[in-house]
């Protein structure tokens, strides 16, 4: 077997296992792939996972005239802001159908100089569309917005029909915890999980 970060090779092992202690430190913040190739006389399999090697939260303040939720700025953007009352939380990246569902730069809140808000500009959104997200916190809690417009929950929502609301067949396939929804009729929308 082969292992590769990047498609740059990284180490061989000839039994059945590998195991690499990925050193953070080696490689630059952002998204990395970890790529592992297993071959025998006739047959070569390769598997692969995503990583993401989190540096520090950029530190801004709050942009003006934002407050916790969802914050319209026009028909293609949307600044949400998540309020840490207490400022314990370490960080926070915001996941949904924007960017697949994946921790990523393009997902990593800000954090203000009181530790108190995350917050993040969403930009090229599609106006009229409806967007499903959450927020990951400290790579430990997923949470909906808890100041959504909507929201979805996998559990409780099974029972309405998909004719009602089509967005559940999407729910259903990936079986997340709750999720927030926004949306603003013939405008932008976005919808947490």
């Amino acid at each position: 077997m082969n292992l590769y970060v990047d498609d740059n090779w990284v180490m061989e092992e000839t039994t059945s296992q590998l195991t690499y202690g990925l050193d953070p430190s080696q490689y630059s913040e952002g998204t990395h792939w970890l790529i592992v190739e297993a071959a025998d006389a006739n047959t070569t399999k390769t598997d692969s996972t995503l990583i993401f090697i989190r540096g520090e939260a950029t530190v801004a303040q709050l942009p003006a005239g934002v407050q916790p939720g969802i914050n319209y700025l026009n028909d293609q953007s949307a600044t949400l802001v998540l309020h840490d009352p207490v400022g314990k939380k370490e960080f926070a990246f915001v996941i949904g159908d924007f960017n697949n569902w994946s921790v990523s730069e393009d997902g990593y809140m800000n954090v203000t100089p009181d530790d108190h808000y995350f917050w993040i500009t969403l930009t090229g959104l599609t106006p009229g569309t409806e967007y499903a997200y959450q927020y990951y916190i400290d790579g430990e809690l997923k949470i909906a917005d808890p100041y959504t417009d909507k929201v979805l929950d996998p559990y409780n929502d099974q029972w309405i029909e998909e004719t009602t609301y089509p967005i559940l067949s999407l729910i259903r396939s990936i079986k997340p915890l709750a999720m927030s929804v926004f949306w603003k009729p013939g405008k932008l929308i976005m919808t947490g999980r």
